[in-house]
């Protein structure tokens, strides 16, 4: 494994190039050492196996369409101009970024871009799903495992439980992790030199007894992304030192990330064909590009391999996807409030249990595209059905 002096000057940490797969072979884990060990270091050793040489094909034969750069990135010009300037005037300075925080809908491309900033500031990114941190624990043991500046990416970060929000305050403000009953026995008894030389103390027992303790970590910069901006408690949104909001995609913006996912995936695509798939995307890019998969199909096996007009008229089609991108479970929603509810208004529980479709869907995925195309009315009383929901629907207003 080849070591080379990270980027960033001031600290005795080494970078490597890239994982050495033969340092931690993958083994049989018995049920007392996988209690032992943090969920870090679990899936450090399974990346580290050699077992990944036998299964997996080389990273250069696949290929991805998730954009690694801010110029393969379509849309949000405006964002792109502010977060260019952070990265360039991070690596001019050469220290980490301030903390980052990406708010807007799901599929907008807030994981995407914080693995695009750490590629483009060549540090290494941390993935954490918030929803899967069970205590503040498991949030620590995160930062103790730093030992170089990086990226901390938490998605979903409104879902962490208020005690692990609150013990990021003192984390992205001074860089320090307070080191408390309840979290000492993670410090690392392999890491005995760099304790001696953080806290200048010369005997391991002594330091592990002292019960106020706090432990500085390598600089980094977090990343948040959240569906549920508001939902973040006011010290934890005020510690980002930037915060993005991410707009709706235009027709156009849709259509140019159609043609890239094409040409990544080296499928052939007609310009009616692309402007019919951005136009039932949703303004989501993660739709698009699944719809983008759904014509690819459809191609391979009805058409020649080329993405037409008609091979996307078929798809959607099959897949019950109309003009405006509603699929079926859009329109029951429609039809459910006019057919059982004369138009609305219904709350939200009455329309699920009328419609057979669970609250969270209907919330969360639906409702804001019935919203945004203004199909959907939500008031005081509950939903309501608009006069161009009516139109699309081909149903006279009721009343």
């Amino acid at each position: 494994m080849e070591n080379v002096e990270f980027m960033y000057p001031g600290t005795r940490y080494e970078a490597a190039k890239d994982w050495d797969s033969s340092d931690k072979p993958l083994k049989e884990i018995t049920d007392e050492q996988l209690d032992s060990v943090t969920t870090l270091e679990l899936v450090k050793t399974i990346e580290n196996s050699t077992v990944y040489d036998e299964v997996l094909e080389p990273e250069a034969s696949r290929k991805t369409i998730r954009p690694e750069t801010l110029e393969d990135f379509v849309g949000q010009e405006q964002l792109k101009r502010r977060v260019i300037i952070s990265v360039k005037a991070a690596l001019k300075r050469q220290e980490p970024p301030r903390h980052m925080l990406f708010h807007g809908p799901a599929g907008f491309g807030k994981t995407t871009l914080a693995a695009i900033i750490a590629n483009e500031l060549h540090m290494p990114i941390i993935n954490v799903h918030a929803p899967s941190l069970e205590t503040t624990n498991e949030l620590v043991a995160v930062f103790l495992e730093l030992d170089r500046p990086a990226c901390i990416f938490i998605d979903e970060i409104h879902r962490l439980r208020k005690r692990a929000q609150e013990s990021l305050y003192s984390i992205m403000e001074d860089f320090r992790l307070a080191i408390t009953d309840s979290n000492r026995h993670m410090l690392k008894p392999w890491r005995p030199d760099e304790i001696i030389d953080l806290f200048t103390i010369a005997n391991q027992k002594q330091f592990y007894a002292q019960s106020n303790i706090n432990h500085f970590i390598p600089k980094f910069t977090l990343i948040g992304a959240t569906t549920e901006f508001g939902t973040l408690s006011s010290p934890l949104r005020d510690r980002f030192g930037e915060i993005h909001s991410l707009s709706d995609y235009s027709v156009e913006d849709m259509v140019r990330l159609v043609k890239r996912t094409c040409s990544v995936l080296d499928v052939s695509i007609g310009v009616d064909a692309a402007n019919d798939i951005a136009k039932r995307a949703r303004s989501t890019p993660r739709h698009a590009n699944r719809l983008v998969d759904s014509c690819r199909d459809v191609a391979d096996v009805l058409g020649d391999g080329v993405i037409t007009h008609e091979v996307v008229t078929e798809t959607m089609e099959m897949n019950g996807v109309d003009e405006l991108g509603l699929e079926p479970d859009d329109r029951k929603i429609l039809e459910t409030l006019i057919i059982t509810y004369g138009g609305g208004p219904a709350g939200i529980e009455a329309l699920s249990l009328a419609s057979n479709i669970s609250e969270t869907t209907i919330v969360e995925v639906i409702e804001p595209h019935l919203l945004r195309l203004g199909l959907l009315d939500r008031t005081q009383k509950g939903r309501e059905v608009t006069s161009m929901g009516y139109s699309h629907l081909d149903v006279k207003v009721l009343g």
